[in-house]
């Protein structure tokens, strides 16, 4: 969920909810090694073949799984090849989502942000890969509508970055998606408390039931 530093913030709160967290970057972050196909554009399956190598090796048979902002995306990409391994839903707070599924003239806008200053990126690895990612520069191999695991997604409802419009459309596309809408909650509700303590409850109850 976010950077993997970011798990610190709840380690208090993990360990009273019961919960072991296991954070892991996404390609080309802080120590998280680039991830490329073949055509030299981010792989996310091959990174869902490490996070399960990785947790067979923790020897983490079953998880609960949580993804924020456009690692949902690598997230529900596990789930295509693994659903077995995930227990419960796949919590996405504030997931990206395909904003010219509802609106082509969003899709022009986002290649003329890519063309017009995002190319500068390229040496911050990290960055750049997202750029490709969110901005559809890179194929993702599967669409959302091809996932058929549970999925509890958490939208502010003045998220910022994706509007709630997008996921009430996708709602209604997705038949193993369940929307909860955040009230005067923006993109960045990983890091509100409030919400995080409500969410974890609902971890726990769902992954232990």
């Amino acid at each position: 969920m976010g950077p993997a530093m970011s798990i610190l913030l709840y380690h208090n709160l993990a360990k009273r909810h019961h919960i072991r967290l296991i954070s892991v970057d996404r390609p080309g972050y802080n120590d998280s090694d680039d991830i490329y196909s073949r055509s030299g554009v981010p792989d996310l399956f091959e990174f869902a073949d490490m996070i399960n190598e990785l947790t067979l090796i923790l020897k983490m048979w079953q998880f609960g799984m949580a993804t924020f902002s456009l690692g949902a995306v690598y997230g529900l990409a596990y789930s295509l090849n693994f659903p077995e391994r995930i227990k419960g839903p796949i919590f996405t707070i504030s997931p990206w989502v395909v904003i010219s599924t509802i609106s082509p003239g969003r899709s022009y806008i986002h290649k003329k942000i890519y063309q017009n200053g995002l190319w500068n990126l390229q040496n911050r690895t990290g960055a750049h890969i997202d750029a490709m990612v969110a901005l559809e520069k890179v194929d993702w191999g599967y669409k959302y509508e091809d996932t058929t695991h549970p999925i509890q997604a958490y939208v502010g409802e003045e998220d910022e970055n994706v509007p709630l419009q997008a996921w009430t459309y996708m709602s209604n596309r997705m038949d193993n998606l369940k929307l909860n809408v955040v009230k005067d909650g923006g993109h960045y509700l990983l890091y509100r408390m409030d919400f995080m303590e409500e969410l974890f409850t609902t971890i726990e109850s769902t992954v232990n039931s």
